[in-house]
Protein backbone atom coordinates (compact mmCIF):
# COMPACT_ATOMS: atom_id res chain seq x y z
CA UNK A 1 0.00 0.00 0.00
CA UNK A 2 0.90 3.55 -0.73
CA UNK A 3 2.07 5.81 2.03
CA UNK A 4 0.49 8.86 2.59
CA UNK A 5 4.16 10.74 1.28
CA UNK A 6 3.64 8.60 -1.60
CA UNK A 7 0.42 9.60 -2.23
CA UNK A 8 1.25 13.50 -1.94
CA UNK A 9 3.90 12.95 -4.02
CA UNK A 10 2.29 11.49 -6.83
CA UNK A 11 -0.77 14.15 -6.39
CA UNK A 12 2.24 16.67 -6.88
CA UNK A 13 3.10 14.90 -10.14
CA UNK A 14 -0.71 16.52 -11.39
CA UNK A 15 0.63 19.94 -12.01
CA UNK A 16 3.85 21.50 -13.50
CA UNK A 17 5.49 23.11 -10.19
CA UNK A 18 5.15 19.59 -8.87
CA UNK A 19 6.64 17.95 -11.89
CA UNK A 20 9.53 20.75 -11.84
CA UNK A 21 10.14 20.31 -8.52
CA UNK A 22 9.98 16.61 -8.42
CA UNK A 23 12.02 16.17 -11.99
CA UNK A 24 9.13 13.21 -12.82
CA UNK A 25 6.28 13.00 -14.62
CA UNK A 26 3.63 10.59 -14.46
CA UNK A 27 2.52 7.89 -17.84
CA UNK A 28 -0.94 6.62 -17.42
CA UNK A 29 -2.72 3.60 -19.45
CA UNK A 30 -1.79 0.25 -20.13
CA UNK A 31 -0.39 1.31 -23.66
CA UNK A 32 2.03 3.74 -23.16
CA UNK A 33 3.15 2.65 -19.68
CA UNK A 34 4.06 -0.60 -21.53
CA UNK A 35 5.84 1.45 -24.31
CA UNK A 36 7.86 3.14 -21.80
CA UNK A 37 9.05 0.66 -20.10
CA UNK A 38 10.57 -1.28 -23.07
CA UNK A 39 11.99 1.96 -24.37
CA UNK A 40 13.50 3.29 -21.61
CA UNK A 41 15.39 2.41 -18.02
CA UNK A 42 14.07 5.56 -16.45
CA UNK A 43 10.70 4.65 -14.88
CA UNK A 44 10.91 4.84 -10.70
CA UNK A 45 7.89 2.62 -9.89
CA UNK A 46 4.76 1.31 -11.29
CA UNK A 47 1.41 1.89 -9.71
CA UNK A 48 -1.14 -0.48 -9.91
CA UNK A 49 -5.02 -0.45 -8.70
CA UNK A 50 -6.00 -3.35 -6.78
CA UNK A 51 -9.10 -4.43 -8.90
CA UNK A 52 -7.09 -3.89 -11.88
CA UNK A 53 -3.98 -5.96 -11.14
CA UNK A 54 -5.10 -9.07 -12.90
CA UNK A 55 -4.99 -7.14 -16.23
CA UNK A 56 -1.61 -6.03 -16.24
CA UNK A 57 0.52 -9.66 -15.81
CA UNK A 58 2.84 -8.84 -18.73
CA UNK A 59 3.75 -5.09 -17.32
CA UNK A 60 4.29 -6.66 -13.91
CA UNK A 61 6.36 -9.25 -15.26
CA UNK A 62 8.50 -6.45 -17.14
CA UNK A 63 8.76 -4.39 -14.10
CA UNK A 64 9.81 -7.86 -12.16
CA UNK A 65 12.56 -8.16 -14.94
CA UNK A 66 13.83 -4.80 -14.59
CA UNK A 67 13.79 -4.39 -11.21
CA UNK A 68 11.42 -1.80 -10.78
CA UNK A 69 9.41 -1.10 -7.93
CA UNK A 70 5.73 -2.39 -7.99
CA UNK A 71 2.97 -0.44 -5.66
CA UNK A 72 -0.65 -1.07 -5.09
CA UNK A 73 -3.18 1.65 -4.11
CA UNK A 74 -7.01 1.00 -3.31
CA UNK A 75 -9.51 1.58 -5.87
CA UNK A 76 -10.94 5.14 -4.76
CA UNK A 77 -7.15 6.41 -3.50
CA UNK A 78 -6.29 5.39 -7.53
CA UNK A 79 -8.94 7.18 -8.38
CA UNK A 80 -7.54 10.22 -6.59
CA UNK A 81 -4.37 9.53 -8.24
CA UNK A 82 -5.85 9.67 -11.78
CA UNK A 83 -6.35 12.31 -14.10
CA UNK A 84 -8.26 10.31 -16.14
CA UNK A 85 -12.18 9.84 -15.43
CA UNK A 86 -12.37 6.37 -15.96
CA UNK A 87 -8.67 5.22 -14.78
CA UNK A 88 -6.89 2.63 -16.46
CA UNK A 89 -5.62 1.49 -13.42
CA UNK A 90 -1.97 1.73 -14.02
CA UNK A 91 0.60 4.72 -13.48
CA UNK A 92 3.97 5.21 -14.07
Amino acid sequence: MLSLNSIKKIKSLKTKKGRDAEKLFLIEGKRSVEEYLLKSDLVNEVLVSESEIKNYNSILDLCNKKKIKISLAEDNTFKKLSDTKTPSGILA
